[in-house]
C-alpha cells in the first residue's frame, strides 16, 4: 500500500478531521443562512410588489398579445411593442381606473374593458392607426363607431357631445 493513502476501511475516519467545525465556523455558517434567508424574503416581496400587471404572450408572427389583467395597479400603461388586446382581457377588474393604449395596438378584441366599474378613462396614443380617445372614452381612428366607455364616466358627458361628431 503508498504511504500517502488511506486504506479503504480508513477513508472516513480520515476524513473526520475535515468535517469538525468550531464553534466560530457553525457561527459563520448560521449568519451566511440568516443572509441567505433575508435576501430570499426580500426577492419575493419584491417580486409580489411589483409583479407585472399583465399577462402577456407572444403569438408565433411575434406579436405580444396582453391576455388578461392581474388587477394590481389603478393605472396601466400596454407595453409600446403590443399589437392585440384579447377579448376580456381586464373583464370585470374593479381596480383599474386609467390605460394608456400604445400606437401599436392595432386590434382590441370585444368586452375587453366590460364592467370595470371604476374606469374612468381610456387615452390612446395619438399615432395610434386603429384607435382614437376622446374625453377618455375610447373610439375608432375616425371617432365615429364608440368602442367602450369607461364605468366612472358620466354618461351625460357622451350625450352632450356635439351629434356632429359621430355623423
Amino acid at each position: 500500500m503508498i504511504d500517502n493513502y488511506p486504506s479503504p476501511a480508513n477513508f472516513f475516519l480520515d476524513l473526520a478531521p475535515l468535517t469538525k467545525h468550531t464553534e466560530s465556523q457553525k457561527r459563520g455558517e448560521r449568519d451566511v443562512k440568516k443572509i441567505l434567508l433575508i435576501v430570499a424574503f426580500f426577492l419575493i416581496i419584491t417580486d409580489l410588489a411589483f409583479s407585472k400587471d399583465l399577462i402577456l404572450r407572444t403569438d408565433d408572427l411575434g406579436n405580444t398579445i396582453v391576455v388578461k389583467y392581474n388587477k394590481k395597479s389603478s393605472h396601466v400603461v400596454i407595453p409600446e411593442d403590443t399589437t392585440v388586446i384579447e377579448e376580456k382581457a381586464f373583464y370585470g377588474h374593479d381596480v383599474l381606473k386609467r390605460i394608456f393604449i400604445p400606437a401599436s395596438v392595432t386590434e382590441i378584441g370585444d368586452g375587453a374593458f366590460y364592467f370595470c366599474l371604476e374606469l374612468e378613462e381610456i387615452v390612446v396614443s395619438k399615432d395610434n392607426p386603429n384607435y382614437s380617445s376622446r374625453d377618455g372614452v375610447l373610439f375608432d381612428k375616425q371617432g365615429k363607431t364608440l368602442i367602450a366607455y369607461p364605468g366612472r364616466q358620466e354618461l351625460s358627458s357622451l350625450l352632450n357631445s356635439r351629434r356632429s361628431d359621430f355623423n
